[in-house]
C-alpha cells in the first residue's frame, strides 16, 4: 500500500517541464507559483487499487486549515503522491516536480480535521459488499494539528468501469454523497535510463501519469509525467532524475479518475487511483542502467 507522508511537508517546491520530441531536444523548465498562504476548507476521499493485489486502500480528510497554502494542508494529510494528483497533476506532454520534507507549521499556522461521521464506501452493482470507516482520532503529536482522520484496507474489489458510491455525514462536515467510476488500468511493460533519461514503456489504457518517486531521509521527491496523446513510451527527462538523485526508487503508472466535491464553505475531490509499480535503482549520472524488460 501508499505509505503515508510524514504528519506536515514544507512548502512544496513544483516545476513543470515539456517533454523533449527527442533526446537532444532543449527541457524547457517553468517554476509554477505555490498557491498564497491563504485559510480554507478542503476535503480529499482516495480510493486506490493496486493492481495485482486483493482489494482496496481508502484514505479521507476533511480539513480546515489556515496560515498555510492548500498544497501545504494537503501535504500535512494525505500521501505527497495524493496530494499532488488532486492539486497540481501534470499536463499531457509535461512532468511536474515535487519535493516534500517534513517540517513544524509556521507560527500561527493550523490544521482542523473535521468530523464527517462514518464514511461509507459501496461497491459497485449488483455487488453488495460496503465497507463503513469510523473516524479515527489523531494522536496529539504537534498542537498545531489536531482532529480526526480515515483510513483503512478494505475488502471491496477493483472493478474497472464500476460505480464507487461514498457516503457521510457528521458533526462538522456533510451529508457527503458522491460517486467515480474506477478507471481502466494502466501498466509498465519495460523501463530503461540512458544519457537521455528515463524510458518508460507503457500498456493498456492511454493517458497513465507516470510516477517516479524516492524516500531520501525526511525527504519525498518525485517526478509525475504525461505521455504525449497517444503514446504508449514516455521519456523521463534527465532534469527530472537529477531532481531524485541517484539510489532506490519507485516508478509507477496511475490512471485516475476525479469527482468534484462541492458542499457549503467546503470544496474537494474524490479520487479512484489504479496504480501498477515496480522498484528500480537510479544511477549515477553518466552510467546507464541495465533495460528492464
Amino acid at each position: 500500500m501508499i505509505a503515508r507522508s510524514p504528519l506536515l511537508g514544507r512548502p512544496a517546491l513544483a516545476l513543470a517541464l515539456a517533454l523533449p520530441a527527442c533526446s537532444d531536444a532543449v527541457v524547457d523548465v517553468e517554476v509554477v507559483e505555490e498557491a498564497p498562504v491563504a485559510a480554507g476548507r478542503y476535503g480529499l476521499v482516495v480510493i486506490s487499487a493496486d493492481l495485482g493485489q486483493p482489494g482496496v486502500a481508502i484514505s479521507g480528510q476533511w480539513m480546515a486549515y489556515d496560515g498555510m497554502g492548500r498544497a501545504d494542508a494537503l501535504l500535512a494529510l494525505a500521501a505527497p503522491e495524493h496530494a499532488l494528483l488532486a492539486d497540481a497533476p501534470p499536463s499531457m506532454g509535461s512532468c511536474r516536480l515535487l519535493d516534500a520534507e517534513a517540517r513544524r507549521p509556521a507560527a500561527g499556522s493550523r490544521v482542523d480535521l473535521l468530523d464527517a461521521g462514518t464514511l461509507t464506501v459501496l461497491a459497485p452493482a449488483p455487488l453488495t459488499e460496503a465497507v463503513h470507516i469510523a473516524p479515527r482520532e489523531l494522536p496529539p503529536l504537534i498542537a498545531a494539528l489536531a482532529g480526526v482522520v480515515y483510513d483503512a484496507d478494505a475488502d471491496l474489489p477493483y472493478l474497472a468501469g464500476g460505480r464507487y458510491d461514498v457516503r457521510a455525514e457528521g458533526a462538522d462536515v456533510g451529508p457527503v454523497m458522491a460517486h467515480v467510476e474506477a478507471p481502466q488500468p494502466s501498466w509498465i511493460e519495460g523501463h530503461q535510463v540512458d544519457d537521455a533519461g528515463l524510458e518508460i514503456r507503457l500498456g493498456g489504457a492511454a493517458d497513465p501519469i507516470v510516477l517516479l518517486s524516492r524516500q531520501v531521509g525526511r525527504r519525498s521527491l518525485f517526478a509525475a509525467c504525461r505521455p504525449v496523446e497517444g503514446a504508449d513510451t514516455l521519456r523521463m527527462p534527465t532534469e527530472a532524475l537529477r531532481h531524485l538523485g541517484p539510489g532506490p526508487a519507485s516508478l509507477a503508472a496511475l490512471r485516475i479518475a476525479r469527482t468534484p466535491l462541492a458542499l457549503e464553505g467546503l470544496d474537494g475531490a474524490l479520487l479512484f487511483v489504479t496504480r501498477d509499480a515496480t522498484e528500480l535503482t537510479l544511477p549515477e549520472p553518466g552510467i546507464p542502467e541495465e533495460p528492464v524488460r
